[in-house]
């Protein structure tokens, strides 16, 4: 038995073993006895509200293309010639005019089949329906690769466009046309009445492609590679959404529906969703060959260059490159390039500034593999180089172990004095005390590495009402941890003291199932709202009580992405916004209710 549903996934077909095909609509359901065999594949295609086009193949090769009028009848429309005796049908795909018919094969080639004029059979009598012959072909237009997706469009003026997907990860497109081209000659293949007219060649995904949508004039691959199930926008070469599921067991189904794209799929025994509104999504400006390796951190910041004030953000990754980017007229453009770590940048971070800095230099922390920190001075002149990067200060290295800094954030800045907060994978956590005006680090104070016991993942700061300095910190095992700096920034406890302790005033356990990705806090009242982001694709909202530290409520959306989530900030109204590697970005309100 096999089964198949529509794009729009309102109407399944199910072949049987002994050649019956079901039609399932709602709790309707038509039947028909299409085939003497068992059917093999199936695939069903929407016309119109209630008129569906069925592509059917038995054990025995043989093809048939029928036609329900939901409220009416089933009909034969025709046979469909197999050029080869080992013609293996892998895809197939009807035009809304029913005039033309697709087929992609298991060999990488694609035939072409013209209904013209001919007319359906009353009665479903495969036998006594015509054989419709190939029109054209392209023999192997993906190697030998399966065409695992075709689609079929037919413009206002009778233009017709074949658009076809293969496990070789390429999506082509072909124009049907009377005769061959006098310049594309080597791009044509002419078998049977028309030509098929190859007019561009695209690489997607570095996996395989499964299926093709158009939504709205936009064409849409779905691709699978190493577990994760991708929609990538052909014409504009990004990726829409991406989550990890089982795409080998075929756990997963992708519809068009009036909002969007939805994608359903089944992870960790649950049933988890993904609606993608298409026509309301924001601009997107997409830059390539900005690094060779992954981006890890990114950071937005405001500089004064030649009396205006320009938004540029500093991104940093795997390379160890610090670059800072600038996006004007929907482009994007690198204005400098600095490499001083010797390894993986994974956290930047701004420093406020304050009146004593010059209108034309700002700061801003990096940090990362090899516990290197270090803080650099941007200086914008309206020269050539309009930015650039000084490195300004190093941190010490404590420890002698190759170990990373996870997370840094910004607590406190008094005059020159910055204090820092790094969160390092060997599970401990440090408050640096940065002297701007001598560009040197001190250790203000550091936590045993047995109170979070794990890898520590992100860190938050935050400043109460009653004006005690607040760290928060989250663990891999899902632990998130407050710590009150205040008495270091104070001044009442001796920094020069080597071996001074940070003190925990509360831990709140289990917040995730596993790692705490992301932290981001502020004060409402005299609470304070803490919003976490997890690999369990949860976003928490915890409400602690600031005098003394204690865990008021506790809101969670369970399935907020598909995906891990990698950003949380808290926006004006109370929103929250969060970023996860499902390449979605999304806006939450204070019940963690979609906005």
């Amino acid at each position: 038995m096999v089964a198949a549903e529509s794009k729009a996934g309102n109407v399944a077909a199910i072949g049987m073993r002994d050649g019956t095909v079901l039609l399932v609509c709602g709790n309707s359901i038509r039947s028909a006895q299409l085939h003497t065999c068992s059917v093999q594949w199936l695939t069903v295609t929407q016309r119109s509200d209630n008129v569906y086009d069925v592509i059917t193949v038995d054990n025995s090769g043989d093809i048939v293309w029928s036609l329900v009028t939901w409220d009416a009848s089933w009909q034969a429309v025709a046979c469909i010639e197999r050029p080869t005796a080992g013609m293996r049908v892998a895809s197939a795909a009807v035009s809304h005019d029913g005039q033309w018919l697709v087929i992609g094969t298991v060999t990488g080639s694609v035939y072409v089949y013209k209904h013209g004029d001919l007319k359906t059979i009353n009665g479903l009598d495969a036998e006594t329906a015509t054989l419709l012959q190939v029109a054209c072909k392209w023999p192997q237009a993906h190697g030998r690769h399966t065409v695992s997706a075709v689609s079929v469009d037919v413009d206002v003026v009778g233009n017709v466009r074949i658009v076809s997907g293969g496990r070789d990860g390429w999506v082509r497109t072909f124009n049907v046309l009377d005769s061959v081209p006098a310049d594309a000659a080597p791009d044509a293949v002419c078998v049977g009445d028309v030509v098929l007219h190859c007019t561009s060649r695209v690489k997607v995904t570095r996996g395989w492609i499964e299926q093709l949508l158009c939504v709205d004039g936009q064409l849409l691959a779905v691709t699978f590679f190493r577990k994760r199930l991708e929609l990538v926008d052909v014409e504009a070469a990004h990726i829409v959404v991406s989550t990890v599921c089982a795409g080998g067991a075929k756990l997963w189904q992708v519809v068009v529906g009036s909002v969007g794209v939805r994608i359903g799929f089944v992870k960790s025994g649950l049933l988890r969703t993904v609606c993608v509104p298409l026509s309301q999504s924001a601009p997107i400006v997409l830059a390539t060959g900005i690094s060779a390796t992954d981006i890890r951190a990114v950071c937005a910041i405001d500089v004064q260059v030649g009396g205006r004030q320009l938004c540029v953000a500093l991104l940093g990754g795997e390379d160890g490159h610090i670059r800072i980017i600038k996006c004007s007229d929907m482009q994007l453009d690198v204005l400098a390039n600095v490499r001083r770590h010797r390894s993986v940048i994974r956290c930047i971070q701004s420093i406020p500034s304050i009146s004593l800095d010059s209108d034309a230099s700002r700061f801003v922390l990096s940090a990362g593999a090899g516990s290197e920190l270090r803080c650099w001075r941007l200086n914008a002149s309206s020269g050539d180089d309009p930015l650039a990067l000084v490195d300004w200060a190093l941190a010490p290295v404590l420890d002698d172990r190759d170990i990373r800094i996870m997370d840094i954030a910004v607590v406190h800045r008094e005059l020159s004095n910055v204090w820092i907060v790094a969160a390092y994978s060997d599970a401990s956590v440090v408050l640096w005390r940065l002297d701007i005006d001598h560009q040197t680090f001190s250790c203000a104070a550091r936590a045993a590495s047995d109170i979070h016991a794990h890898c520590v993942l992100s860190a938050a700061s935050v400043k109460t009402n009653d004006g005690r300095y607040l760290v928060l910190t989250g663990a891999s095992d899902g632990q998130i941890i407050v710590w009150d700096v205040s008495m270091f920034i104070a001044g009442t406890v001796d920094v020069a003291k080597p071996n001074v302790a940070l003190q925990a005033v509360l831990k709140i356990p289990h917040v995730h199932q596993s790692g705490v990705n992301t932290l981001c806090a502020h004060v409402n009242g005299v609470d304070i709202v803490v919003a976490s982001g997890g690999d369990d694709c949860c976003i928490s909202l915890t409400r602690i009580g600031s005098t003394p530290p204690s865990v008021q409520s506790v809101t969670r959306n369970e399935l907020a992405h598909a995906s891990a989530i990698q950003g949380v900030a808290f926006l004006g109204g109370g929103s929250i916004c969060s970023v996860s590697t499902d390449q979605r970005v999304a806006v939450w309100n204070q019940h963690l209710e979609l906005q």
